[in-house]
């Protein structure tokens, strides 16, 4: 993962969890979803 796409990432992540109120666990698997990441994508 580029530092970009790990930018987005974790950005996407902070509105999920702060605007939608969801878990940031949860935040984060929906933001990789819609960022079609796997979750090696992630490590």
């Amino acid at each position: 993962m580029t530092d970009d796409q790990r930018e987005a990432f974790e950005e996407r992540a902070a509105i999920l969890e702060f605007e939608a109120g969801m878990t940031r666990e949860q935040a984060e698997k929906l933001a990789a979803r819609q960022m079609l990441l796997t979750p090696e994508d992630l490590i």
